[in-house]
């Protein structure tokens, strides 16, 4: 029976290191997720700069409406 326990401890030390490895794999997946959030955010401010602007010709038809 102790050979058996040996081998279990063994095992449970290998899934300790896979579980290792996952989680680097897992760190490599959120640094692309943040460069995902930096795309949002661009996106974000160039419809932010298309809104003003159309909030802007549509001001200044109309003031020359007005006048």
């Amino acid at each position: 029976m102790n050979g058996d326990d040996e081998d279990d401890d063994d095992d449970d030390d290998n899934d300790d290191e896979d579980d290792d490895d996952d989680d680097d794999d897992d760190d490599d997946d959120d640094d692309d997720d943040d460069d995902d959030d930096d795309d949002d955010d661009d996106d974000y401010v160039l419809l932010l700069l298309l809104m003003m602007m159309v909030m802007m010709m549509l001001l200044s038809l109309f003031l020359l409406l007005l006048h």
